[in-house]
């Protein structure tokens, strides 16, 4: 990892974190565009530390959307959008945006990110996290689901309910199965060179790359398992995260 976590970053030495870092450095603090910002939390994080004018997050989830916009910052509106359907700005609506963990669930992901191209300001930037694609990509957890079907239903329901398994993977709400576009079952992973090609489809560049650990797909694997992230794992997985940058990746892109 090319870069410092700041001791302001309320994500530590994740994907999201990463992205944080980014903004700050990038100086940019006009209109801001948080796609698939979920809980709004990252949004939020800018408007307090002053990062951003005003932001607009977007999200297929409505439920999540609503609870959570009400808590906002007054600068930040958390919006619901449907699955397929146009982005709702007009072109050159935002001077930087954000996606972190979403393309990489994401069927045609050439027109989403030539719609955030479009909505981007001359002179704007994407902030783009994925999975990278590395030695240990096969040992994600996020596609057990897919390798193992039978298995993930039992130990879903356990954690969780058979109801709420029905709703997110047979129902599949939003289009999504799980948090990955039914078109899309699987959750992909990204080599430097595979972004570069996939964001030339949408008229981008990349004009910077980051990156965080190697063995963290091993290590996260075994702290889940172990019951969480602390202690001396937590120590292991840091500095695995601070040393490599091949596990996470996290983009800068504009305009061709």
């Amino acid at each position: 990892m090319k870069r410092v976590i700041s001791r302001e970053n309320p994500f530590g030495l994740t994907p999201k974190g990463l992205a944080f870092e980014i903004v700050k450095d990038r100086g940019v603090r006009g209109a801001h565009l948080d796609y698939g910002a979920h809980n709004g939390d990252f949004l939020e994080a800018l408007s307090k530390a002053g990062f951003i004018a005003s932001a607009v997050g977007v999200d297929v989830n409505v439920d999540v959307v609503r609870k959570f916009q009400p808590l906002m910052p007054a600068n930040v509106k958390l919006e619901c959008i449907t699955k397929h359907a146009p982005l709702p700005f007009p072109p050159n609506s935002f001077d930087s945006m954000s996606i972190i963990g979403v393309v990489e669930h994401v069927h045609d992901q050439t027109k989403l990110l030539s719609q955030l191209a479009a909505a981007l300001k001359p002179g704007g930037y994407i902030v783009i996290a994925v999975p990278g694609q590395h030695v240990f990509s096969a040992l994600d957890m996020g596609n057990w689901k897919f390798r193992f079907p039978a298995l993930h239903r039992v130990v879903y329901t356990m954690l969780h309910s058979r109801e709420d398994y029905h709703r997110r993977y047979v129902e599949c709400r939003n289009g999504l199965f799980g948090d990955i576009e039914v078109e899309k079952m699987w959750h992909e992973h990204f080599s430097i060179e595979s972004m570069g090609r996939l964001l030339a489809t949408a008229g981008l560049k990349i004009a910077d790359v980051d990156g965080q650990g190697l063995f963290q797909r091993i290590l996260i694997n075994v702290a889940y398992f172990a019951g969480g992230r602390n202690g001396p794992l937590k120590s292991i997985i840091d500095f695995d995260a601070q040393r490599f940058g091949r596990c996470e990746l996290v983009f800068v892109a504009q305009h061709s």
